[in-house]
């Protein structure tokens, strides 16, 4: 199993296709090497990677607890 991520592009380079061709470069070099499963983790941009194909695989509770001050 491989992993790609996390990535990031600047707001100003967005939609020139950077962040797709380096995930494809990824999951090129990935499949290269012999992987066959690639998990992206803890990710906001469902629908930037389900342009590649990907699904939600697993989603993540979150849970917080104020604590007291001792």
């Amino acid at each position: 199993m491989g992993g790609i991520g996390p990535l990031g592009i600047d707001e100003a380079c967005r939609g020139h296709r950077y962040g797709i061709s380096i995930v494809q470069a990824a999951i090129h070099f990935l499949t290269a090497r012999g992987v066959r499963r690639i998990v992206i983790d803890t990710t906001p941009y469902v629908d930037f990677y389900g342009k590649l194909g990907y699904e939600v695989w697993k989603t993540y509770a979150k849970y917080d607890k104020m604590l007291d001050e001792v």
